[in-house]
């Protein structure tokens, strides 16, 4: 991932917002009762799974999109 220029001024002066979207903040409260409903089918997001002593592997492979990777699970 490289770094890119951001137009700070216009942003500034024209009021955008600049959002994330790794972290899904506040959808929680939406999402968990379409899960509990069976909905939504959250072991077939999960493609990767690691114990906690390869968390170094896990963090990698969630950072650099390795293997086609969607949700990494890290067991303690």
């Amino acid at each position: 991932m490289s770094d890119v220029a951001l137009p700070i001024q216009s942003m500034v002066l024209d009021e955008i917002d600049l959002v994330g979207v790794r972290a899904s903040a506040g959808e929680m409260a939406r999402v968990i009762p379409l899960v509990e409903a069976k909905r939504i089918r959250v072991a077939d997001l999960i493609t990767h799974r690691y114990s906690l002593r390869e968390f170094p592997a896990a963090f990698k492979t969630f950072v650099e999109r390795q293997d086609g990777v969607l949700k990494v699970i890290v067991h303690p």
